[in-house]
């Protein structure tokens, strides 16, 4: 099908990416990947290299083909552009749906027992661990309904963006605490409880939960197959015009941490780990190379 990109939808833009309008089409949208890689939230530490769109375009085009395959709801639509995916418009869930195969970054230091010593690898969980965080904007966010839930959260003086919802399973209260001080120290209470409702509307943690379960264990298995671990990843859920939740957004190499079989980084973490933009562009580069094999994963595999 043809599409006519229409104006720029202000107020979804992000650091990473644009997202448009499409002529004639009030339910689609085009989201267009920038070049900017970003690093904690930290404007100063953003850079640019070239590549990065279409490096995170192709990875996310084929990544949620093979969902598709696979029957996993998400608002993809179509590939537009090297650059450019067609999407259904969808209202945000304002949460960050977090599964982890390996304890590592920001769980470590939530629960720095399972930090194993150098050279022995990382703490592999049997079952994939679960969380959601609040997905929040200096310190504020806002419902689908225009409730603000949140604002200008703070922790000692400092904004904290993104605080983890402790005990995930809750479909009624969900307390927030710091996504970076240890579970069992209470200066990580933050003092705040939200109505679950207000945040999920109709739907249920168990929905969210089944959607990124079953999405982590087939991008693991299509990784698993090219000799590599998918460590973590991170998703947003967005409902439909029919009001049921899917995957939206992006899901590329700086939505999940990636690495070799002998546990070479390919990630987004090479960037956080202040490796050059030549080596992190090289990574971007590789992983969209082999992202484009998931289209001959076999029916059966899926």
């Amino acid at each position: 099908m043809t599409y006519k990109k229409g104006n720029k939808i202000d107020s979804a833009c992000g650091k990473t990416k644009d997202l448009y309008e499409v002529v004639g089409e009030p339910n689609l949208c085009i989201l267009e990947n920038l070049s900017n890689i970003t690093a904690n939230d930290d404007p100063s530490l953003t850079k640019q290299f070239k590549t990065k769109a279409i490096s995170a375009t192709n990875t996310t085009c084929n990544v949620f083909e093979l969902l598709k395959l696979a029957g996993i709801p998400t608002a993809y639509v179509e590939r537009y552009s090297d650059t450019e995916f067609v999407s259904q418009k969808c209202n945000l869930v304002p949460l960050e749906v977090i599964i982890r195969r390996y304890a590592d970054g920001s769980f470590l230091k939530r629960f720095p027992h399972l930090r194993k010593q150098e050279g022995e690898g990382l703490h592999r969980f049997s079952k994939l661990s679960f969380e959601l965080f609040l997905k929040t904007k200096d310190g504020s966010v806002t419902n689908t309904q225009g409730k603000t839930l949140v604002e200008g959260l703070k922790y000692e003086g400092k904004v904290v963006d993104d605080p983890l919802l402790a005990g995930p399973y809750s479909d009624k209260i969900w307390t927030l605490r710091h996504p970076k001080i240890p579970e069992y120290d209470e200066k990580g209470d933050l003092g705040i409880s939200l109505s679950a409702q207000d945040i999920l509307g109709n739907v249920k943690v168990s929905e969210i939960e089944a959607l990124a379960r079953k999405t982590f264990l087939l991008l693991e298995r299509a990784w698993v197959l090219q000799d590599k671990h998918l460590i973590d990843f991170k998703i947003e859920i967005g409902l439909n015009s029919d009001g049921k939740p899917v995957i939206i957004d992006v899901i590329d190499n700086d939505s999940w941490r990636l690495r070799t079989f002998d546990w070479q980084e390919m990630s987004k973490q090479l960037f956080r780990d202040n490796k050059s933009l030549e080596i992190v562009e090289g990574a971007y580069a590789e992983v969209s190379r082999l992202s484009d094999n998931f289209v001959n994963i076999s029916d059966q595999i899926i």
